[in-house]
This record gives structure tokens, sequence and C-alpha cells, in this order.
């Protein structure tokens, strides 16, 4: 679980034969811990996923078949002890809590644009802000397990895209 505070304004679910089950949700706000910042820590105009109903119904397989975001900005903090925001512990840790077993989900194709990424270095004596704007990325077949094809674009520490990536990666 997070332990943030997570707001959207808007949500659509839709269901076709020929597309499968999809959500959309516009403007979602994933809250920061308050530790480091009390702007959010991810905003995203809007992220909509494609799922494969009837490959789950006749293969039990989560297929996400498409996933596309637009606009999404995620400010990462390093505090001056040198944890980051990303990790967030749970305020109220449960001994009997079980551990969360997820079927395989495969996903065809995430793809995203118009975003950025904001990185904080608090353990100068001076912050350090590094920001990455205009980032673009499409991820083909992705997988936690396989090698998956990645293209991205965007522009760092520059006003314009200066950096281009294409290839094949693994996590």
């Amino acid at each position: 679980a997070l332990h943030r505070e997570v707001d959207f304004e808007k949500a659509q679910l839709a269901f076709s034969l020929q597309h499968g089950l999809s959500l959309k949700i516009m403007n979602l706000a994933i809250a920061d811990d308050p530790a480091f910042s009390k702007e959010p820590f991810l905003t995203v105009k809007n992220i909509s996923l494609v799922f494969d109903a009837l490959k789950y119904l006749s293969k039990k397989e989560v297929n996400l078949s498409k996933i596309t975001i637009d606009s999404f900005r995620i400010t990462i903090i390093r505090g001056k002890n040198g944890a980051l925001n990303v990790w967030t512990k749970n305020p109220n840790p449960s001994s009997s809590a079980q551990p969360l077993v997820l079927p395989m989900i495969l996903i065809s194709s995430i793809e995203a644009g118009n975003s950025e990424v904001v990185f904080i270095d608090q353990t100068y004596q001076s912050p350090m802000r590094i920001e990455i704007s205009q980032l673009g990325f499409s991820l083909r077949d992705f997988s936690l397990t396989k090698p998956f094809s990645l293209s991205l674009e965007a522009a760092i520490l520059n006003a314009k895209k200066n950096v281009k990536v294409d290839g094949t990666a693994q996590l």
C-alpha cells in the first residue's frame, strides 16, 4: 500500500469486445511524504489502461494491452539524511499482514509523453535540482524478466530535447 493520499478528478470505465476493459483516470495526484514536501509526489494529467478481459477469462492471464500516460510529473527528493521520498514506511505496521500475491501481468505497450522528472538532492549545502523535461517514452512487450523494446526522448538540463535512446532493455 502507498500510505499516501491519492486523489483524482474523474475516472471512466468502459467495455467493448474489440478492445476489452478500459480505465481512464484524469488529473491523478499522489501526495508526497510530508517529511519531504507538501507538493504532490506524482501528478498525471491522463492515464489510461486497456485490459484484455477475454484473455483473463480464457487463460487466467492479466494482459494490459496498452498503458498510456499523458503529462506526468514526478518529484524525487533525497533528504538531508540520504533517505528518498520514494520509499515511504507503513505508519501502522502489522505483523499479521500477508504479502500480496499477484498473477503474472503481461504489458504489451506503455507509452508516455509530455512528462517531467525532477530530482532534488538536499544532501548538499545548497540543494541540487535536476530536471528532465519533454520526456516521452515507449516500451513494447514490457517484462520484469525478459528483454523489451525501449524508445525514449527527453530534454536533460536543456530547454530542447537533447537525448534520444532506442534499443532493448532488461530489468
